[in-house]
């Protein structure tokens, strides 16, 4: 769990980190937003990120699941891209710089547009699935802990029938997640498992 962790705190760390040079640049007096912008797409920093997410996510213990690291590892470049996170990013210092500069008493605010990761979530999971399938025990010999089995005419839209049968509805949760996020008071939402299961709040 403590590596799952790690990968999260770890794509969090981007925006968080562009926040932080803005904040030293302005007590220096020396960077822009179009020089920050700049110098971290020369550098390749977001292939970089996008590197060591993939180291972390390797560490995961994958051990009785159906996937593997390298399924994992696609399903986080399909869904937060590095030019995502470019985006993001840039987004990220051109409004605070804005906001700096800006009039007193304005609040500021900092939105992250999410709508693209989570149209990528469902084509991205529907390939996971498909690739794990032929992984699965045969059902005819046993299954999952999870319930899950393989039988000849298994397919994606069964397997995630399989899934909401034991109360994990993956349409009813993606359909939850937010179109975006504002970092500067970040507010997630509650999410359902699926239309029967009670709320979890989400940290």
């Amino acid at each position: 769990m403590s590596n799952v962790s790690s990968v999260f705190l770890l794509i969090l760390l981007v925006p968080v980190t562009a926040v932080l040079f803005v904040v030293w640049s302005l007590k220096t007096n020396l960077l822009t937003a179009p020089f920050f912008n700049h110098e971290l797409a020369a550098r390749n920093v977001y292939g970089i990120v996008e590197d060591q997410i993939s180291k972390q996510i390797a560490t995961l213990k994958l051990e009785n699941l159906p996937i593997a690291a390298t399924d994992i590892q696609t399903l986080a470049q399909q869904v937060l891209p590095a030019s995502w996170l470019q985006q993001s990013v840039e987004m990220i210092l051109d409004r605070s710089f804005g906001w700096f500069n800006g009039p007193l008493g304005v609040a500021l605010s900092v939105p992250i547009d999410m709508s693209g990761p989570k149209a990528a979530i469902t084509p991205a999971l529907d390939a996971l699935i498909q690739s794990a399938i032929p992984r699965l025990p045969e059902c005819s010999k046993s299954a999952t802990a999870d319930g899950l089995c393989r039988a000849a005419d298994t397919t994606v839209a069964k397997i995630k029938d399989m899934l909401k049968t034991g109360g994990i509805d993956l349409t009813t949760v993606i359909a939850q997640l937010p179109d975006s996020l504002d970092l500067a008071n970040p507010v997630l939402p509650s999410i359902k498992l699926s239309n029967d299961n009670q709320v979890t709040q989400q940290n």
